[in-house]
């Protein structure tokens, strides 16, 4: 009975002192048993059934923990899990978000792994509350990393209203959706990173806030026009051997990190700039084959 008692009072205490957490970071690594024997098997296992095991024990624990949080407010969500399971898993998932929007989340980071090649989770923005036209968003999230997803908003999605920097990675994203991000001016977007995407369209980065935009690996089919006034820091990484149009219009533009396979594929844009107003360049000219980023870009 003395132990229980001693049980009852430690757990009152820990559950205190998770009140008081507002970063919270569910990664599957650190979760599950046997994480080098999955991580090994990762590699060389295509088996629906044993990444559906260990997904099932992810959420279960995810799903657990969320329900007990006693805390009143949540700043940092981090998940990482297996996002092509059941819809079981990924309504646990979508739960663990809303709660964490309910209680003023603003930093979200999503990676959902993946065995498929091709396979990419639909962002779940029926999440986010929807405010009234006029009116202060009342979401408030401000920082959004998403890894393996499709970023497709409905026409009529207000949720990002107090966005402040956005990080996409392997994400596949509609054409319109920088036009509604950048161009809306209630949307403070200060910060916008694209890694390993793949974009078939011409791309267009026009926004009275953006102050920081780096496009690392992206497989860009189509033009990059930039327009950002207040823009100071742009880099660009490409090691692919094509050449695209660029077209920058950055006034503000102090700080540039360029990297291309050889010195005929810096655009006269680029040059332009070097000329004149960049005080701190990272210009870097590769000649042999680099690795790429174990990212399927297809």
């Amino acid at each position: 009975m003395r132990d229980m008692m001693k049980t009852r009072v430690l757990s009152k205490r820990w559950q205190g002192l998770w009140a008081l957490r507002r970063d919270l970071t569910f990664d599957f690594s650190h979760m599950c048993d046997d994480v080098v024997k999955i991580l090994e098997n990762v590699r060389f296992r295509n088996d629906l059934e044993y990444y559906a095991r260990i997904n099932e024990d992810y959420v279960k624990r995810v799903d657990e923990f969320m329900q007990t949080f006693p805390g009143e407010k949540i700043d940092f969500l981090r998940l990482f899990y297996f996002g092509d399971t059941t819809s079981t898993d990924e309504s646990i998932v979508d739960k663990c978000v809303r709660h964490a929007i309910a209680k003023g989340v603003e930093q979200i980071d999503m990676i959902s792994a993946s065995m498929l090649p091709h396979f990419r989770r639909r962002f779940p923005f029926w999440l986010f509350p929807v405010s009234n036209k006029g009116t202060k968003a009342y979401s408030t999230l401000k920082h959004l990393y998403l890894r393996y997803f499709v970023l497709a908003p409905p026409p009529d999605f207000t949720g990002f209203h107090n966005l402040e920097s956005l990080t996409l990675e392997c994400t596949i994203v509609t054409e319109d959706l920088f036009k509604y991000l950048l161009s809306d001016p209630v949307t403070p977007l200060r910060v916008l990173r694209l890694i390993a995407c793949r974009f078939e369209f011409d791309l267009e980065i026009v926004s009275p806030s953006l102050h920081h935009f780096e496009m690392i690996e992206c497989l860009h089919l189509g033009t990059l026009t930039i327009s950002a006034i207040k823009l100071t820091v742009f880099e660009y990484h490409c090691f692919y051997k094509y050449e695209r149009d660029l077209f920058l219009n950055a006034p503000q533009l102090t700080n540039m990190y360029f990297h291309k396979l050889s010195e005929n594929q810096i655009p006269a844009a680029i040059s332009q700039f070097i000329a004149t107003q960049v005080e701190n360049l990272n210009l870097r000219i590769v000649t042999e084959k680099v690795s790429k980023r174990f990212c399927i870009l297809l």
